[in-house]
């Protein structure tokens, strides 16, 4: 991007995000034919300051997944290397501002949608505070835990993105690069660094390093629930989308349907009202929970992933001998509903 807006520069999304001059497909075959009858609500913002929507990207279907392999339009690619996943579910969003196509792009996060593919293309990527951005004409995953955020190169041009999405005058960065003194860091204790693969736990501890050369104060943390959050995120995530597909369902074969998302939608109508309750109800905890952690810090650092970008292909990564899926970092953290940043190191994406 240059100056401080967004005029003349060229803007993607991923195609939940409605656009009523194409079909806004979700990255599905069921959703193929479906063209708004009005731009989502921020992709009308975007185009009033002077934006250019260039198109939609590649995404996985339906956002329900994180490698970005697409059953019906293809894998996206990393730029890096493009036998590599560039992380999901909006991973064309990234591949599309990495490639240049863009300067910015558009994406939705659920359990890191947004965060994942800006790690693995090292680029920056925000799940803003809940609620801030409005949600209107993006079709959803989880009204609990749906927010679109922006992919950019770099932290000036986040800054100017959200300016620009929250129709707010133009702000320079508050904390330039060169002096961070005082800004208390907090560094976790539990979960974040006990299953990690070598490069990227030694690219966090370089970065914990530089921040504290700047003039940061590292302030050691223990973060609650973490043995919870990962179930909840599932129990929270598959329940609402079993019912804001309900419709599709009802029009449309299950076959229609990838098989990892049939997988989702099918495992969605055995979740019990009284465990969906209470997944509602650890949310609001483990939320309120953070926010006493957040309370004597000003900022949380942690390793967006625990494992470099892999084949295409893979949905899993194997760290200590135990396979798990590869987003389980950021579904921890998708509970809250703070906002939550992916920013790239030296290591990251290649």
């Amino acid at each position: 991007m240059y100056g401080t807006r967004s005029t003349k520069c060229r803007i993607s999304s991923n195609p939940s995000i409605t656009n009523h001059t194409s079909s806004s497909t979700s990255g599905s075959k069921v959703d193929k034919d479906f063209v708004p009858k009005k731009h989502a609500a921020l992709v009308e913002t975007l185009g009033q300051e002077g934006a250019i929507m260039i198109g939609k990207t590649n995404m996985h279907e339906f956002a329900f997944g994180i490698t970005n392999n697409n059953p019906f339009y293809g894998p996206a690619r990393n730029p890096w290397n493009p036998d590599l996943i560039p992380g999901g579910s909006s991973g064309g969003s990234a591949v599309s501002v990495l490639a240049n196509s863009s300067a910015a792009s558009l994406g939705t996060d659920t359990g890191g949608s947004v965060r994942i593919p800006a790690s693995c293309c090292g680029l920056v990527g925000l799940k803003p505070t809940k609620g801030l951005l409005s949600a209107e004409g993006v079709t959803p995953i989880s009204w609990n835990l749906d927010q679109t955020g922006p992919i950019t190169r770099n932290v000036d041009d986040l800054i100017i993105m959200m300016n620009v999405l929250l129709r707010q005058p133009a702000k320079e960065n508050k904390y330039p690069l060169q002096d961070l003194k005082g800004i208390r860091v907090g560094v976790p204790t539990n979960y974040f660094t006990e299953r990690i693969e070598e490069e990227v736990l030694r690219a966090y501890h370089n970065t914990l390093q530089q921040l504290e050369a700047l003039g940061a104060v590292l302030v050691e943390v223990e973060v609650p629930h973490t043995d919870k959050s990962l179930g909840l995120t599932f129990t929270l995530a598959t329940s609402e989308a079993g019912y804001t597909h309900k419709e599709r369902m009802a029009t449309h074969s299950l076959d229609a349907y990838g098989e990892d998302v049939r997988h989702v939608l099918e495992s969605s109508t055995g979740i019990h009202a009284v465990d969906y309750i209470e997944a509602v109800q650890w949310q609001k905890d483990i939320s309120n929970a953070f926010d006493q952690v957040m309370e004597n810090i000003d900022v949380f650092v942690a390793p967006t992933l625990p494992a470099l970008p892999k084949q295409i292909g893979e949905e899993t990564v194997t760290i200590d001998n135990k396979e798990e899926p590869i987003f389980n970092f950021t579904a921890k953290k998708s509970l809250t509903s703070k906002r939550e940043g992916a920013f790239s190191t030296s290591e990251s994406g290649r």
